[in-house]
């Protein structure tokens, strides 16, 4: 096993990229309705479903935490579980400073 391919920092750099790409697929998927990105975020902002869309963003992180899993590269597993912490730390704190 390639040393570089089990570490935290790869999962952390993964668990935070997945979600981001999910979050844009959104976007992407509805462009016909919005077509200008401002509106979109204005949209979830205005409609208060920005925690719902972030949550939803993080469902894919289940796929790369079983891929790594099932790849006995545990240490890269727990970074995308740490990532899928901090989305979630941050989702907490959003949703008690609104």
């Amino acid at each position: 096993m390639n040393p570089a391919n089990n570490s935290v920092k790869l999962g952390m750099v993964v668990g935070i990229v997945v979600p981001v790409v999910a979050f844009f697929f959104f976007y992407f998927y509805y462009i016909g309705d919005f077509g200008n990105p401002a509106y979109y975020f204005d949209y979830i902002f205005r409609m208060n479903i920005f925690t719902k869309m972030v949550s939803l963003s993080l469902i894919p992180n289940l796929v790369a935490f079983f891929f790594f899993i099932q790849r006995d590269r545990l240490y890269s597993a727990r970074g995308v579980l740490g990532a899928t912490f901090l989305f979630g730390f941050v989702m907490l704190l959003l949703f008690l400073l609104h």
